[in-house]
């Protein structure tokens, strides 16, 4: 079994352009193996990343934090529109519609 990947590879493996593996190369979502003259990537490396739904640059614990925090926002705009409902509904009693 190959043990590394060269960026050509890799780019067909994920179905994208080689720029967009350089591009998450300098976003340092991916990371070549040093020593190397030629960029190329480790196998083991790849396969942790493709474990990941979502190819970014969020830590396992800063998505949780951002979920929960998306979470507490949603459920305070439900809150929120509930207050607004019931403010239009009063006013419509007073203004007579």
């Amino acid at each position: 079994m190959k043990t590394v990947l060269t960026k050509a590879e890799l780019a067909e493996r994920w179905s994208v352009d080689v720029r967009t593996i350089d591009k998450w190369e300098q976003n340092k979502i991916i990371q070549r193996i040093e020593g190397i003259p030629v960029p190329r990537y480790s196998v083991e490396h790849i396969q942790s990343i493709e474990g990941i739904k979502n190819l970014n640059h969020f830590s396992p614990l800063e998505r949780k934090r951002l979920e929960i925090e998306l979470e507490k926002l949603r459920a305070e705009n439900e809150k929120l529109r509930a207050v607004l409902s019931n403010i239009l509904s009063e006013s419509a009693k007073v203004v007579g519609i």
